[in-house]
């Protein structure tokens, strides 16, 4: 059985193949773009919400994949096409309601996934990256009982279990014939803790699906705090003068200039990425002195902030329609660093340390390696304590409701000012 997307009719469509049959069903969604789909299946950026859409027809497109395999299991024989349909449509025919409830985590998880979903698909705003951290776990548990050779239980889960499935996930392992993994381990310690994190959530959602069959303790809680200790997160600010050097730097094409255009819009607000793709041009206001601000609720903690736009950020939201979401999180840093790469100031040499693949010795890290789209929002922070901004502006600008959250961005590694001879001579 082939399970793929396409689009027929100016509908995105899945579409199920098995032998010379074929049938569609329809994910509801109507383009009328040409040429807006990839051949991976996914609507490009000229579509209006695509991430949004996509995240719609891949959760359908996972929904008609798991029937498959759960109708092989089942029945010990593949599913023909009319099946498919009939079940898609219908779900207890498949899975019809037992006296005896299920136990098997990811029989929990896959509802609360699919709840997960739906939460996202009615916020136009969301975040790709959500919904991705949501399905990234249920493929480590689905790994995890891949290695136990045995689906895992709600009775199994424990501190000690934890433990366990903490010490797979750092551990790396490679595909066999055998066991198929999706996920290859080795992932860092700041990985896992959202992972382990958004598990924990699942388990209190777990306790009240059981009706108090599972148990959620304290212990629980407890231990991401206590056995999974994130890395020193690495620190690099830019200053007015560096921001200044990537604005005036002619850029090789519309991509590079894209990629210096929004990085120099985050070094000048602050903003997040979640905050900076979910722009809206009713967003920006101004007040009565003419001043141009923007002031919306974080995406992350739904705080609200009111930052004001200096004529570099109108210009950028301008020049790009108020449309600034045209590349992922990770492939935005990917061609940030490339593009930083190019200065000699962001080819020095850091303080921090990376493990070289193939040595296995520790080496050092070049400054374009550890920035990243979010060293704008530290930028922006540390350019305005510099210039004695008052801490309270700064909060209001950021959204941040403690001093001690916003003490995290501030970059230590920079130099230290003597302002003591001005103050006390």
């Amino acid at each position: 059985m082939n399970v793929s997307v396409c689009l027929h009719n100016e509908y995105v469509k899945i579409q199920v193949t098995n032998a010379n049959v074929r049938k569609r069903i329809s994910t509801g969604i109507k383009i009328e773009v040409k040429d807006s789909l990839t051949k991976s299946g996914k609507l490009k950026s000229i579509v209006t919400d695509y991430q949004f859409k996509n995240n719609k027809i891949q959760t359908i497109k996972e929904t008609i994949e798991t029937i498959v395999k759960d109708y092989f299991s089942i029945n010990k024989r593949d599913i023909q096409v009319d099946e498919l349909i009939e079940i898609y449509k219908n779900p207890q025919i498949l899975y019809p309601s037992e006296e005896k409830k299920s136990k098997k985590i990811l029989d929990y998880y896959e509802k609360y996934y699919l709840l997960q979903s739906e939460k996202f698909n009615s916020d136009a705003n969301f975040s790709d990256d959500s919904i991705k951290e949501y399905r990234g776990l249920k493929y480590y548990l689905k790994d995890y009982e891949l290695f136990l050779e045995k689906p895992i239980l709600y009775t199994d889960i424990s501190y000690d279990w934890l433990i366990k499935f903490k010490t797979f996930n750092l551990t790396k392992r490679e595909k066999t014939e055998k066991k198929q993994y999706e996920t290859l381990g080795g992932i860092r310690s700041n990985t896992l803790k959202k992972k382990i994190n958004l598990f924990i959530s699942f388990l209190r959602w777990l306790e009240d699906e059981t009706k108090r069959d599972f148990i959620f303790t304290s212990t629980l809680v407890q231990f991401s705090k206590n056995e999974i200790k994130s890395p020193k997160i690495i620190k690099d600010s830019l200053t007015v003068e560096e921001v200044k050097l990537l604005l005036e730097t002619k850029c090789d094409g519309n991509k590079e200039e894209f990629i210096r255009d929004v990085f120099v819009f985050s070094c000048s607000t602050g903003l997040r990425w979640s905050d900076i793709i979910s722009i809206k041009k009713e967003d920006v206001k101004t007040d009565k002195n003419g001043d141009f601000f923007l002031k919306k609720y974080a995406q992350k903690t739904d705080e609200e902030f009111y930052v004001f736009l200096n004529k570099t950020a109108q210009q950028i939201l301008e020049k790009y329609n108020y449309e600034l979401a045209l590349f992922s999180n990770s492939n935005f840093n990917k061609y940030l660093k490339l593009f930083l790469k190019k200065f000699e100031i962001f080819n020095e040499e850091t303080n921090f340390k990376k493990i070289d693949s193939k040595t296995k010795k520790s080496i050092n890290l070049f400054r374009y390696e550890v920035i990243s789209i979010h060293r704008g929002r530290d930028t922006f922070i540390n350019i305005l304590l510099n210039s004695n901004v008052p801490i309270n502006t700064i909060m209001r600008y950021t959204g941040h409701r403690s001093i001690s959250s916003l003490q995290k961005y501030i970059d230590l590694n920079k130099p230290v000012t003597n302002y003591l001879n001005d103050i006390f001579n």
